[in-house]
């Protein structure tokens, strides 16, 4: 009920859901749970009834029950789970840096690059975890090479090709994520026509030259330490 004791119509879907579910089960959920005491401060005008008001309320392990519980009903719409996590995951990385420019920078290109991306896919119903992860891990590239280059007290512009691929050359191969910044800054004009260079694999598979062949299989048939077996399968190898 509203704060005048009327019933709070907006909710009365999801207070129908409650009675048509097990009373013991939807009884123990009103009387510990913390969504329960968040769906009376919705009742009662005290939370906005909307995904931001539901966002600012509390953490997301208190909120997403309940969130969930008002998009089934049809109290809300329905939001991508992925693209909202990536928003606020965003707004907690960027408040941690203290580079103005750099924050301004890895805004506009969360904005128009990767949360654009994951819009579009969530348009389709496609997005997925793994698709969360990459665009996170384009965003932490991107926020390492830019302090980087301040370490070289350089500018993205002042950037130059032996500079990256000494940045590359120092790091893991998740250094690879930095090709979305990079492609989005020459879009922009921001950069000069960086090269990306290709990752070779660390230990590369050889094959074997037909000399190297022959020399195995005389080994394979002279040494006496290989048994029988173990000859005739490396041969036929």
């Amino acid at each position: 009920r509203d704060l005048n004791g009327a019933p709070a119509s907006a909710l009365q879907p999801v207070g129908a859901a409650l009675l048509a579910a097990n009373p013991h089960t939807a009884l123990g959920w009103l009387r510990r749970s913390g969504s329960a005491r968040l769906l009376t401060d919705l009742a009662r005008g005290a939370c906005p009834l909307t995904h931001q008001g539901l966002d600012a309320w509390g953490p997301p392990r208190q909120t997403e029950f309940l969130r969930h519980l008002l998009v089934a009903c049809g109290v809300l719409p329905w939001r991508d789970p992925f693209v909202a996590r990536f928003g606020h995951w965003l707004e907690a990385t960027l408040a941690d840096l203290d580079n103005a420019e750099h924050r301004r920078l890895l805004r506009q290109f969360a904005t128009w690059r990767l949360l654009r991306h994951l819009r579009q896919l969530a348009a389709r119903q496609a997005t997925t975890l793994g698709a969360l992860n990459a665009a996170k891990q384009a965003l932490r590239q991107a926020a390492a090479f830019l302090a980087f280059l301040a370490e070289q007290h350089l500018r993205l512009a002042e950037c130059r090709q032996d500079h990256l691929d000494a940045w590359l050359a120092r790091g893991p191969t998740t250094r690879d994520a930095l090709a979305a910044f990079l492609s989005w800054a020459r879009q922009q004009r921001l950069t000069t026509q960086l090269r990306f260079p290709q990752r070779v694999a660390r230990n590369p598979f050889q094959t074997a030259t037909d000399e190297e062949r022959w020399q195995l299989v005389d080994q394979l048939l002279t040494d006496p330490a290989i048994t029988a077996a173990d000859s005739v399968a490396g041969c036929l190898v």
